[in-house]
């Protein structure tokens, strides 16, 4: 289990994980990254957000000051072919409403680039991350 976060008020990268173009050889693979984590408590701004190649692809919207949460989140990222991704998010939340989203994201070479997928976030830590092809 690995811990890293920030509980202040400036957004910050929490993690990060290189999707190099071998973990999505042919249309219709995927990459499945899932985390789990808890809002820290106190007066900062709240907020999580996932990114693919810079691109955001999930940030709560719903649940604005989630003080003290704790999460748990999936995000998929699915070859369409060799330039577009589709993502799927999901963000459930202890008490609250969840919240998904989904966005395909175009102009991208899978053939031979490696793209991140960044968790980043202020006022939120992030407790454990795994993923899996």
């Amino acid at each position: 289990m690995s811990t890293s976060g920030n509980l202040a008020s400036t957004e910050t990268t929490i993690r990060s994980v290189s999707v190099s173009s071998s973990l999505l050889p042919t249309d219709g693979s995927s990459v499945l990254l899932k985390f789990t984590g808890q809002f820290g408590s106190n007066a900062a701004a709240k907020t999580l957000k996932v990114k693919f190649n810079n691109n955001d692809v999930f940030q709560n919207l719903i649940n604005t000051s989630p003080n003290g949460v704790d999460f748990v989140g999936e995000v998929m990222v699915t070859r369409q072919d060799s330039t577009n991704v589709r993502v799927g998010s999901s963000v459930f939340m202890n008490g609250l409403a969840s919240e998904v989203n989904y966005i395909q994201i175009g102009s991208i070479n899978l053939d031979t680039t490696s793209y991140n997928i960044e968790i980043t976030g202020n006022g939120t830590c992030l407790l454990y991350t795994s993923d899996a092809a």
